[in-house]
This record gives C-alpha cells, sequence and structure tokens, in this order.
C-alpha cells in the first residue's frame, strides 16, 4: 500500500484533530469526545459545546477549514431588506 504523501501525514484527519493541531482542545479532552462520541453517536461538535470547552464560532471557524471553505462571519457583513423578498415564504 502507498503511504500518503509528505505533506498529509500530519493532517488533521476530523474536527477533533484540526482543534488538538490548533492546541484548542488537549489530548484527553479529544479522547473524551471521541469516547463519547462513539458511545452516545453525538456529534463531536456537540458534546464540546455541551462541555463548554469551546464557542460556536471557534468550532465554525474549525468546521471551515476541515472541509477547506472559507469561514465568513455574516453577522458583521450587511444586507439588504429587499432580500427577504426573493426567499419563499413556504
Amino acid at each position: 500500500m502507498d503511504n500518503p504523501p509528505d505533506n498529509l501525514k500530519n493532517k488533521p484527519k476530523d474536527l477533533t484533530g484540526i482543534l488538538l493541531s490548533k492546541a484548542l482542545l488537549d489530548e484527553k479532552q479529544v479522547e473524551e469526545v471521541r469516547l463519547l462520541h462513539l458511545s452516545s453517536g453525538k456529534k463531536e461538535e456537540e458534546i464540546i459545546r455541551q462541555k463548554g470547552w469551546l464557542d460556536t464560532k471557534v468550532l465554525l471557524e474549525a468546521k471551515a477549514e476541515f472541509w477547506k471553505v472559507p469561514y465568513i462571519d455574516l453577522s458583521s457583513q450587511g444586507f439588504s431588506p429587499q432580500s427577504f423578498e426573493l426567499v419563499p415564504k413556504n
């Protein structure tokens, strides 16, 4: 079996791996999250939020990195009230 390229060897493979690599969670917390995820079926991010370890914004930024998409904070973006007319009512 081929080995992964060097630039992928130490890349985080999941959300908790990203949080660990950024020192936002420690190894003990990551292990606890993974065990709770396996035993309860809850999403890792739900467990992390319930534990109060990280807020939603930090988790969303890490998820954006995981999915390789830019994180955009829409709360700081303006919008036109007329844009609501474009959204279906039902």
